[in-house]
């Protein structure tokens, strides 16, 4: 296994401008990357607006794999505003609380 990918979310936007499809697109990279590497980067850069059904589907997709508590480890994201990241973090607790 490599140790670290970096992926650039806004390459992997559905053209039908859906977002619920857009994540599962970024998930199924990162799954991908995942077999293949230890540590991926998602660099969440010019992906405004991005909403909580968004991350609660990479979130939901991901966990599949790798565990909540190891999500922050394996998949590090860069986000593009403090907003952004606050909607991230927001869905994360929500899942770890719903999982428990």
């Amino acid at each position: 296994m490599t140790p670290k990918c970096k992926i650039q979310a806004n390459l992997l936007i559905d053209s039908q401008g859906g977002i619920v499809e857009s994540a599962v697109r970024l998930a199924d990279e990162v799954l991908r990357q995942l077999a293949i590497h230890d540590v991926v980067t998602v660099d969440l850069h010019q992906m405004r607006g991005l909403s909580s059904s968004y991350f609660n589907v990479l979130l939901q997709r991901v966990s599949a794999v790798t565990t909540l508590p190891e999500f922050p480890r394996r998949v590090q994201l860069l986000f593009d505003t403090p907003a952004q990241e606050l909607v991230f973090k927001r869905s994360l607790e929500f899942a770890r609380r719903t999982v428990a």
